[in-house]
């Protein structure tokens, strides 16, 4: 049972507490998961670009003035506040006992449709 604000109230109060408490996991553990999820962000960050950069690409016949290629990765790319949502996904997937290569995999995927 819910109050006005979603909030347990009345005699399912206590089970809600337990489970809440149950399912948690600790403050450091957390900071812990979150830094792993965000450096695991980042590799697919410089994964995603190293893929583009090998598909914008010119033939080596082009000429100079027509050749097109992918520069670096800014710096900016890999900051949390760019990648803060998908941190919080790579997240859950590590939550979710998700292997690391299928974790790669789907953040990689969101990362290439995300900017198309």
């Amino acid at each position: 049972m819910t109050g006005r604000r979603g909030l347990a109230s009345g005699r399912h109060a206590g089970t809600m507490h337990k489970m809440q408490s149950n399912n948690s996991i600790s403050a450091w553990a957390s900071v812990q998961l979150l830094n792993q999820a965000f450096r695991e962000q980042q590799e697919i960050m410089r994964e995603v670009h190293a893929l583009a950069a090998a598909t914008v690409r010119s033939p080596p016949e082009t000429p100079a003035e027509f050749a097109v290629a992918l520069g670096p990765l800014p710096d900016e790319i890999l900051t949390l506040r760019r990648n803060l949502f998908s941190t919080l996904f790579q997240s859950t997937y590590h939550l979710m006992g998700i292997a690391p290569g299928r974790r790669s995999c789907t953040g990689c995927s969101i990362n290439c449709s995300a900017s198309g």
